[in-house]
């Protein structure tokens, strides 16, 4: 996550996930090319269309905000088919941390920040998982320092 703003009442972050809209393209000018190279094969293009939409969903930029002068943590995902917006009271807040996640196939680890609070309850920043641990942990560690968690 990008730091867009940090103050000592504001810390905003922004995530856009480039790589899934990258990679979201590429397929969908597949789907494309294999309906128009070769209309036999337009249901596998229809797919291939249908995929990336689907990751599109799944893979939203998420911004999300501390104010501590209200108090407040908004998490808002924007995605091509509507914008979702949370709110928490920051005072509820026990812990930020980095969970990983082994994926089945291999054995490469992926991250995501995950925010606790006092019920135990997890908000995951994200809804999906990066291989990047480095960054994960660089975000967890500018939001626990801005609100002053260990």
């Amino acid at each position: 996550m990008r730091i867009v703003q940090r103050t000592r009442s504001l810390l905003i972050l922004r995530f856009k996930p480039f790589d899934v809209w990258i990679l979201t393209s590429i397929i969908v000018t597949t789907g494309f090319f294999i309906i128009l190279i070769e209309p036999k094969f337009s249901l596998l293009g229809a797919i291939f269309i249908a995929l990336a939409y689907f990751w599109l969903l799944k893979a939203p930029s998420v911004t999300c905000s501390l104010n501590k002068t209200e108090g407040t943590l908004t998490l808002k995902r924007q995605s091509l088919f509507g914008t979702n917006i949370v709110e928490y009271h920051l005072r509820e807040i026990r812990d930020v941390r980095v969970e990983k996640r082994i994926a089945s196939v291999k054995w490469d680890a992926a991250y995501r920040a995950s925010i606790v609070f006092g019920s135990g309850n997890c908000l995951p920043i994200t809804s999906y998982y990066s291989s990047g641990r480095t960054s994960v942990q660089k975000t967890v560690s500018c939001i626990k320092d801005f609100l002053n968690l260990d």
